[in-house]
């Protein structure tokens, strides 16, 4: 019995890896109901058999860093938890703001979540950002031109750059498909990458708005260091060390949650 309850549980920590990329061992305990322990034995157990690979304190898929999950897919994965992280994003903006929004599903919530009241200026690479602001009036919504990049719904290539290269922001707000504490920002594609690049150079300020899967999980393509975030803004099934490492790094943590969001500063 206790064999077929272990191997249930393995079976699911596997679909949560798949799903996710990564999880932190304080997800998987709360997630499944089992202490850490319980889940750091299925993960040895799992790792040796080839199935995932460990990392400090979780687990990642043994998917090639070059996968890239399709665009509708991301987008119907933890809804919730990306609202949360987009209401305190949205908070942080100021009237008057010139802002980057760059890609990514959690940043398409954080222009859902922005104050139809507040004058801002934001200009984008991604087309489903710019449909959210459409309907925003006090927003000078700049639309960077170029290349249409399909699976991420954004433009890229030397036009986009030099729109972006033009501008003067207080603030980007960016997703990432991997932030870790060894390889910084990582993107799926190259292209995305050189985007994020021209916009980071652009910005007074940095916000990363990341779903806790995506910490310490490495993508194909370099974008930046950690050293260029000032502010990360996750949920709260993050794993308080990893928090920690991330402070020691300079970075302002936020974790947004229904019960309230908890300022962790550097």
């Amino acid at each position: 019995m206790l064999d077929l309850l272990a191997q249930e549980r393995q079976r699911r920590i596997l679909e949560l890896v798949s799903r996710q990329q990564s999880v932190s061992i304080a997800a998987l305990a709360h997630e499944l109901g089992v202490s850490s322990m319980t889940i750091r034995r299925d993960l040895a157990k799992l790792t040796a058999e080839g199935k995932i690979k460990r990392v400090y304190g979780g687990a990642v898929s043994n998917l090639p860093v070059g996968y890239e999950p399709p665009y509708p897919a991301r987008e119907g994965e933890d809804v919730q938890e990306k609202r949360q992280i987009a209401k305190v994003a949205a908070s942080l903006l100021q009237p008057g703001d010139a802002v980057l929004l760059a890609t990514g599903t959690t940043v398409v919530e954080v222009a859902r979540a922005i104050d139809p009241a507040l004058n801002l200026t934001v200009v984008t690479s991604s087309l489903p950002v710019a449909m959210e602001l459409v309907a925003k009036p006090k927003v000078k919504l700049i639309m960077a031109g170029g290349l249409l990049r399909r699976e991420g719904l954004s433009t890229t290539g030397h036009m986009a750059e030099y729109c972006l290269g033009e501008i003067n922001a207080d603030k980007l707000i960016t997703s990432a498909a991997g932030l870790s504490l060894e390889e910084g920002i990582t993107e799926y594609s190259n292209e995305d990458a050189v985007i994020k690049r021209v916009m980071l150079e652009r910005a007074r300020q940095v916000i990363v708005v990341s779903h806790h899967s995506k910490l310490e999980r490495v993508a194909f393509a370099s974008v930046a260091p950690l050293d260029v975030v000032d502010v990360l803004i996750t949920d709260g099934g993050v794993d308080r060390e990893l928090v920690e490492l991330y402070q020691e790094q300079g970075i302002k943590v936020i974790t947004a949650s229904e019960k309230g969001n908890r300022e962790n500063g550097s």
